[in-house]
């Protein structure tokens, strides 16, 4: 009778454990999905980076932030390179000379402003 008492209690003991931990799997992976799909609808995706219009506003926000990037033509030419890497090194950024996600979002270039642009 004890040993029969012994194993029932270790049983529900487990079978609380289980669901607990099951329950626990599952709201880890909802808070990682709501997370994930907050983020994604305010990335700025790479593709978002190519345009003039884009190359334009970087430009602009290089050179209101004392890097002068040139003329504001939309072209990345080798004074907007050089702008990039100067502005990418003040800010401790990975110094690429392109325009990048971390660079766009330290230029405080938003993607509403994006957005507007490659509608």
């Amino acid at each position: 009778m004890k040993n029969l008492i012994i194993i029932s209690v270790l049983a529900l003991i487990f079978v609380g454990c289980a669901h607990n931990c099951h329950s626990d799997k599952y709201s880890s992976q909802d808070s990682i999905s709501n997370t994930q799909s907050a983020t994604s609808n305010n990335t700025i995706t790479a593709d978002m980076l190519t345009d003039s219009v884009t190359v334009k506003k970087v430009q602009r926000a290089l050179t209101a932030a004392g890097h002068n990037s040139g003329p504001i033509d939309g072209i990345v030419g080798p004074i907007t390179t050089g702008a990039l890497k100067s502005y990418q090194n003040a800010k401790k950024l990975d110094i690429s000379g392109n325009i990048d996600v971390a660079t766009v979002n330290s230029l405080k270039i938003t993607k509403t402003e994006l957005k507007k642009v490659n509608l």
